[in-house]
């Protein structure tokens, strides 16, 4: 290619992002009619392994036997090796783990309901607020009442950060799944923890400080305790076994 047509090509970027995906389709088209075998032989050892768990969870889940598992799994392995060639595993390429994906394929035709992210949510929130209500609790006590206004914790801060603190761990479970990046992980969750700071400051100005009392420590431990036996009913009604980091439970298991 001359200096001309580089020139050309830059100059449209649109036309390169076109030519691109046509040059991918073109060598999907052609992976495809590769035996599967083949296709498996260019997989990395994670993605061999990621496979391996699919097949076994479609024979556990479904009943399959192992040619069906591979008749199933066939039409995946060009999609895989074409996300490996760009640095991504079949776990971020799918956001699955196999056991999911494997429920997926076993129904294709069933209604996606999509999850209802309340539930999680809503114990997420009572476990923050059971936590800031302890840490309140035992600072109010320490201080007795000999707090200056301006330095106590208000009930108002206390609600408003589990509120944020449970979309926050929501908002994290979202991007894990999805595969992001762990820099760009990284960037959100310093971002996050700045905008905690601002509601914290905001908050305490003295304009609030009408409505933004501070309770007493017996009545701090009092919502703490509502609030674990909230998230423990929640937990047990709605079969959460994890409260945090669950999505990175799962990758570790990959």
């Amino acid at each position: 290619m001359d200096a001309r047509a580089k020139n050309q090509l830059s100059a449209n970027p649109r036309q390169d992002h076109l030519r691109r995906r046509a040059k991918e389709t073109n060598k999907y088209e052609q992976l495809k009619r590769l035996p599967a075998s083949q296709l498996t032989s260019k997989l990395t050892k994670k993605n061999q392994n990621y496979l391996a768990s699919l097949k076994q969870a479609l024979k556990s889940e479904g009943g399959l036997d192992q040619t069906e598992a591979e008749d199933l799994t066939a039409p995946l392995l060009a999609k895989i090796v074409i996300a490996q060639e760009k640095g991504q595993t079949a776990r971020r390429l799918f956001g699955l783990t196999p056991t999911d994906l494997a429920r997926q394929l076993l129904q294709p035709n069933a209604e996606e309901k999509a999850e209802s992210k309340w539930p999680y949510f809503s114990v997420v929130c009572l476990a923050f607020l059971a936590m800031f209500s302890i840490l309140t609790g035992v600072y109010e006590s320490i201080a007795r009442g000999q707090l200056d206004p301006s330095r106590q914790i208000g009930w108002l801060t206390v609600l408003a950060l589990a509120l944020f603190m449970g979309w926050i761990v929501v908002r994290y479970k979202d991007l894990v799944k999805a595969g992001i990046k762990r820099g760009h992980l990284q960037l959100w969750s310093i971002m996050s923890l700045v905008m905690a700071g601002t509601i914290i400051w905001l908050l305490r100005l003295p304009v609030l400080e009408t409505v933004n009392l501070a309770l007493p420590a017996p009545i701090c431990f009092i919502i703490a305790v509502a609030s674990i036996a909230g998230l423990t009913a929640l937990m047990r009604h709605f079969k959460i076994s994890h409260i945090f980091f669950e999505e990175r439970r799962k990758q570790a298991k990959q």
